[in-house]
């Protein structure tokens, strides 16, 4: 009888890890392409597919979304992959210089690249890793995570030429996708968003000069259980704006709403850019929702005007068709000591509440890492 049970047991044992190793290689799309099975293991519907192609662009495809229905901002199914560049001993230093998304039908026939049925694709990071990597704490608990946001009239980042966002290839980066649909309750697609990461390897070589993101955007009050009431019943990031408290004042969130008619919002958002060090702006990406006129960036201690991102929305639909970037080789100077103000106009053309979020993702010359790359060098 002893021996039985020691023989079950050891049974198990090795079934046990066999059977989660393999459920591990079957639905997990990074696994897959860790052990070079990505292209021999096709993907199911609900699966994500992670394919590299031989000129240093990672393609990434979504599980499957069904979309047959009108889905706002926010409250489409998720989609969440985490993910590597290399699975070297040795960590190597890369650089992302560039990345895309485009939704697509099922059968793969390009349907929407301007970002209809596209809520967001969120990429994102954790810079804490990359610092510790070259022993550079003041830029420990200081950066964000998000690399950029992709979404409506704004589906394709492309840093200006000699610059990149560095990463270590063992690094993690995380993507996050969602779906929209603001017009057709008709409706009956099966989508998929198709991402492309472009990238790099460093080498002795290389003359990029690293970027470092720092964002900026409109936050609101909601106080006491104001996000319960009717104006609030479809903008679900304020229905948890409890969890997202940034200001002294109480409660705020990013994703609020905008009542009919015209509004201005202005807000300082010198703290949310915690500027490390005076150094150079070199891009500067935006994400606004229907309905925005415009978002500025002004350095109110020189008063001057950083950037503009002006919406183009749709005339005869609810969406924005085009939103503006800035991108420059030779770059803005902003000042840790400076004071910075976002300003975001609206113009709600319905007769009904609308949801809204004013978002600017800023790339900074990072002379610090610049001056440890070339160290190494």
């Amino acid at each position: 009888m002893k021996n039985r049970i020691l023989i079950i047991t050891a049974i198990i044992l090795v079934i046990v890890p066999v059977c989660l190793f393999t459920q591990s290689i079957m639905y997990n799309a990074d696994t897959l392409r860790k052990y070079g099975l990505n292209e021999i293991i096709p993907a199911t519907d609900n699966q994500w597919q992670l394919i590299e192609t031989s000129n240093n662009i990672i393609q990434i495809n979504t599980p499957v979304f069904q979309v047959d229905t009108i889905i706002k901002s926010m409250m489409g199914k998720t989609e969440k992959l985490k993910f590597q560049f290399q699975y070297a001993a040795k960590p190597q230093l890369a650089w992302i210089t560039g990345y895309k998304v485009e939704v697509r039908d099922k059968s793969d026939n390009e349907v929407d690249i301007s970002g209809t049925y596209l809520c967001h694709n969120n990429l994102d990071y954790n810079p804490d890793a990359l610092y510790k990597h070259w022993n550079l704490p003041d830029m420990i608990d200081v950066l964000s995570g998000r690399i950029v946001t992709l979404g409506p009239g704004y589906n394709s980042i492309e840093f200006p030429n000699g610059f990149g966002m560095p990463i270590m290839t063992n690094q993690q980066i995380k993507i996050a996708a969602q779906p929209l649909n603001l017009n057709d309750k008709n409706i009956d697609k099966q989508l998929i968003q198709k991402s492309f990461l472009n990238y790099s390897l460093h080498n002795k070589d290389s003359k990029l000069k690293p970027l470092f993101g720092a964002s900026a955007y409109i936050n609101r009050p909601i106080k006491g259980n104001d996000f319960d009431e009717v104006k609030y019943k479809d903008c679900r990031p304020a229905i948890n704006a409890n969890k997202l408290s940034h200001a002294t004042n109480g409660n705020v969130t990013s994703h609020w709403v905008i009542e009919p008619g015209e509004e201005v919002t202005r807000m300082n958002v010198t703290d949310l850019l915690n500027l490390p060090f005076n150094t150079t702006v070199h891009y500067i990406a935006s994400h606004l929702h229907p309905y925005a006129d415009y978002m500025s960036l002004y350095d109110i201690t020189d008063s001057i005007l950083i950037f503009k991102a002006v919406a183009t929305n749709y005339k005869e639909k609810s969406g924005i068709k085009k939103l503006q970037h800035f991108s420059s080789e030779t770059g803005i100077m902003m000042y840790r000591s400076h004071q910075y103000v976002l300003e975001c106009k609206t113009n709600n053309t319905t007769t009904d509440n609308q949801d809204m979020m004013a978002v600017l993702y800023l790339y900074l010359y990072d002379k610090e890492l610049d001056r440890r790359i070339k160290e190494q060098n």
